[in-house]
């Protein structure tokens, strides 16, 4: 399961997820997030309460996750749902922490930082730029809402602030980096061989004793958790629309009153190089940025072009590689220096410096789109589809003022709504308190509504829920399963499978364990290899980043000691698939220190960032010690 991890984290998923919880939404202001919970908090971190809603949502991210990370080999019993809500919600004590610790410190993210960092994603970028239509598709796929992810990614800029000044810029002596390379080139001598666990399958016999020992000692590993069956009424917009016809007089006649609506704005495309200044540049930052963009000019009045300059010199990396080019924007698009001198330009003209919050840009205006009113046919599709959802909105409203009171009315049933609004009972299949793997009730809200003491013991229907989706629902629980034990012939044979894997394991243990004593006592490893009928292999310069053998037998390997004598070292090391593995090291070679600047440079990195993280750490962990931290049960 690991390794399958490892492999669906390498590709486009876990980019995209690495984008969505880094990155925040700036462009037209950031909202404040104020995260509610009813009832008693998941945790308090120096009177700062943790809601259980805050919870519940970092938990349903988590678990899609996961179930991104893995694709169809997800299985959701892999998963305990206790271990990953108390592994969340120590990440969210400790994000508090830091959050905190900030605040404390003074740091602060501004709107201009976020705007340029959003619009230099390569995720959220379209074929004219940043696209905000693709920013909240992607936003919508991992079921967030603009004004919490704008605060979560706030606060994680903030830390990252916070991490950054622990970073250490404390001089490295080249001492210090010829011992690091010593180390890292390093090669090992090494032999080594591979006992399956399953050599051992005819030596195991699991009696029907140890099954249901297993079983009394091991309830929650057989658990089916409570489920609930569900009824429920939907109001889908979407569904209603798709049922409305509009006359093309209607059509025509909306066209012709708001004709000044269906006029395109000027749009304009230009190109940039721009010289970042950073919002608390001291004045000599200022004058250097100043001097770097008359150089600019400069060459600009010599016949070179701002595309091939953007290319080289721009520090705006979204556009950067395309010459500066931006694509076609209209206004309200660029920050307002920006803006203001991009549409008062001719075509064909660069401007002079322009000073805005990034710093400064040189600007060329490539072409001129004049604004015009769309011909009827252009927008004829666009007016229909107004109407429609107007109509249907309109609609939807009444149907869902009356779906509330029905139900609230009659609480003991869906049916009479159903009849009066000619809606359609549903159901869902049985599910869990954390919600269905896919379908309307995987839906965090739809779940927790269905649980509620009032929906599950009164017997009631719910109050209306809006789901992520924009469809209303009222549900009722139809059926009620209480948590249950599987019964012992039900899981019999699992158990079985397990205990036969554990006691495989062991012996194979045992051996290995028996095979390194054999070694350490001076025997061949080829002759001890021979014994267990497997093959003795030897690789005489393994390196820390080699591909092969298995990374659990090379991580071994580099932590073993140097052997003593003429004499190997052995040590035997279980490998992930639950075999084991026997190593014997015969001699160690210090890695080569006369390597390239860059190597060596790399070298210096790698020891600033372990002490950073040392330090780091360090403060994590003492924040931890001195805060006020609270888990009510």
């Amino acid at each position: 399961m690991l390794d399958l991890i490892r492999q669906r984290a390498q590709g486009w998923i876990a980019w995209v997820i690495v984008i969505l919880i880094s990155i925040p939404f700036a462009l037209w202001g950031v909202n404040e997030y104020f995260g509610g919970g009813r009832g008693a908090p998941a945790a308090e971190v120096d009177g700062v309460s943790i809601s259980q809603e805050q919870l519940q949502r970092a938990y349903y991210q988590e678990r899609q996750r996961l179930q991104e990370l893995m694709g169809d080999e997800f299985d959701l019993g892999q998963f305990p749902e206790e271990q990953i809500r108390q592994q969340v919600l120590q990440k969210l004590i400790r994000q508090e922490l830091l959050t905190q610790a900030a605040a404390e410190n003074g740091l602060r993210v501004s709107d201009a930082h976020l705007s340029q960092s959003i619009r230099s994603m390569e995720a959220f970028q379209g074929d004219a730029g940043f696209d905000p239509a693709r920013y909240q598709q992607l936003l919508s796929q991992q079921g967030m809402q603009p004004a919490y992810f704008e605060s979560q990614v706030r606060r994680d800029l903030v830390t990252e602030q916070l991490y950054r000044g622990f970073v250490t810029t404390d001089f490295i002596t080249e001492r210090q980096v010829d011992a690091f390379l010593r180390v890292q080139n390093q090669q090992r001598h090494i032999g080594y061989l591979q006992l399956p666990a399953n050599t051992f399958s005819d030596e195991v016999v699991v009696t029907e004793d140890e099954i249901a020992a297993y079983y009394q000692e091991n309830p929650g590993q057989f658990m089916v958790p409570e489920r609930v069956k569900v009824a429920y009424l939907e109001l889908n917009r979407e569904e209603l629309a798709s049922g409305f016809e509009v006359e093309e007089s209607v059509l025509r006649a909306r066209y012709e009153a708001h004709e000044e609506n269906y006029r395109s704005p000027e749009q304009r495309r230009a190109r940039h190089l721009l010289i970042a200044v950073d919002s608390d540049a001291t004045e000599a930052e200022v004058q250097a940025a100043e001097k770097k963009v008359q150089e600019m000019v400069t060459r600009l009045e010599e016949g070179a072009s701002l595309a091939e300059l953007a290319k080289e010199y721009s520090d705006d990396i979204g556009s950067a590689s395309d010459g500066g080019d931006l694509g076609f924007f209209e206004r309200g698009a660029m920050v307002p220096a920006f803006e203001e001198a991009v549409f008062a330009m001719q075509e064909g003209e660069v401007s002079e410096p322009v000073r805005s919050e990034f710093g400064y840009h040189l600007i060329e205006l490539e072409t001129v789109r004049e604004s015009e009113v769309e011909p009827y046919s252009a927008v004829r599709d666009q007016i229909r589809e107004d109407v429609r959802r107007e109509q249907a909105d309109e609609y939807f409203y009444d149907l869902a003022d009356r779906l509330a009171n029905l139900t609230y009315e009659q609480p003991d049933s869906l049916e009479p709504a159903a009849e009066e609004l000619g809606l359609e009972i549903r159901q869902t299949e049985a599910f869990p308190r954390q919600g269905a793997e896919e379908g309307v009730a995987a839906s965090r809200e739809f779940a927790e509504a269905a649980f509620s003491e009032d929906v599950l013991s009164g017997g009631n229907n719910s109050q209306t829920i809006e789901l992520d989706s924009g469809s209303l629902v009222v549900l009722r629980v139809r059926e009620h399963f209480p948590a249950t034990k599987k019964p012992l012939d039900e899981v019999g044979e699992d158990i079985r499978s397990l205990l036969r894997e554990q006691q495989m394991a062991a012996l194979a243990a045992e051996k290995a364990a028996s095979l390194v004593e054999h070694i350490n006592a001076g025997e061949a490893p080829s002759e001890v290899a021979e014994v267990v009928g497997q093959e003795w292999q030897e690789i005489a310069a393994l390196e820390r980043d080699a591909s092969e053998p298995d990374r659990s037998i090379i991580a071994a390997a580099f932590a073993m000691p140097r052997p003593g004598g003429d004499t190997p070292t052995a040590r035997a090391v279980t490998l992930d698939s639950g075999d084991q593995a026997v190593i014997a090291l015969y001699g160690v070679e210090s890695g080569q220190t006369e390597v390239g600047e860059a190597q060596r440079q790399q070298a210096r990195q790698a020891l600033r960032q372990a002490a950073s993280e040392h330090i780091y750490s360090g403060l994590v962990e003492a924040l931890q010690k001195r805060a006020d931290i609270t888990r009510p049960q």
